[in-house]
């Protein structure tokens, strides 16, 4: 059997397969974090961060959603990435966008409350952070592409395993942890 999902369900399907003598594979989570060393090509690394995140509107498992960034480049990454966020087209599947609204109103809540907890945290919200709202988004539950900085590890709003459309990052400067 494999399993993916949260620890919470994945203790209980494991106990159920132990019981049983069924050989079991589980996959409880990642952060799926991207790494950008010094010597990387921000105009081929920005394109491919910004997809990670966006895909399924943020709402798979290996989504990218934190970015382990070198100190030499920080600042020009998360210029670079809000740009890229920015011109991130939000809407329905019918119409040219580039992300579409998140699954139903628990994940859309469930996403807000990351982003007010990221931020009470003190988390610096680049860009992003809110709720779509108006006409054209009235019929969905959509969330503005998001982007943490100075998020300070472990943090509530990117080290819990939760499909949302946010992206946090860290730096280093010798090497990473």
């Amino acid at each position: 059997m494999t399993f993916t999902g949260s620890p919470a369900t994945g203790t209980a399907v494991m106990e159920a397969c132990a019981r049983n003598l069924i050989p079991l594979q589980l996959e409880l989570g990642g952060k799926s974090p991207q790494i950008v060393l010094p010597d990387a090509d921000l105009a081929k690394a920005v394109p491919a961060i910004v997809r990670s995140i966006i895909l399924n509107s943020g709402q798979v498992c290996a989504a990218g959603s934190r970015v382990l960034v070198h100190s030499s480049l920080h600042d020009r990454l998360v210029s670079a990435l809000a740009d890229a966020f920015r011109a991130v087209r939000v809407g329905r599947w019918d119409e040219p966008v580039d992300m579409g609204p998140l699954i139903n109103a628990r994940q859309q809540a469930r996403v807000l409350d990351y982003l007010r907890i990221g931020r009470e945290e003190g988390a610096e919200i680049v860009t992003g952070g809110g709720k779509l709202s108006g006409e054209a988004y009235d019929r969905g539950f959509f969330v503005e592409p998001t982007i943490f900085d100075r998020v300070a590890p472990p943090s509530a709003a990117t080290g819990t395993v939760a499909s949302a459309v946010r992206w946090a990052r860290t730096t280093w400067r010798t090497g990473p942890r």
